[in-house]
């Protein structure tokens, strides 16, 4: 094996031992550390946008494309005032909260409607 696939899988095997997995969950950003108003105005413009303009399923994948949006333009605002490591960290704990909550939210709106989409899809 070249030494680039040990340091590989030696990183795999590191990252995957218990004492590590609980050090990045102590690590990870906390929900009242995000910015709960962009979150809101990310859903509010994605519901709006997408119920008026398309059917059902692309209203959800507008509203994710929101939140994706609103979250890449802060961190390249941000990027240049605070720390590589730090700000590539919250905006991947951010970006997993925001990806949560909007299924939680697509699946409880659709389902209030009358049907999560991809069960119409089949």
């Amino acid at each position: 094996m070249s030494k680039d696939k040990i340091k590989f899988t030696d990183k795999i095997k590191n990252s995957l031992k218990p004492k590590n997995i609980l050090e990045k969950i102590k690590d990870m950003v906390l929900m009242n550390q995000v910015y709960w108003s962009k979150i809101i105005t990310a859903f509010l413009a994605g519901l709006i946008f997408g119920v008026t303009h398309f059917a059902r399923w692309p209203a959800g994948l507008t509203m994710l494309l929101i939140f994706l949006t609103i979250s890449s333009v802060w961190m390249l605002l941000y990027r240049k005032k605070e720390p590589g490591i730090k700000i590539r960290a919250y905006f991947t704990s951010a970006m997993f909260q925001y990806f949560v909550t909007f299924v939680a939210i697509w699946t409880i709106l659709f389902n209030m409607t009358g049907g999560v989409p991809p069960s119409n899809w089949f």
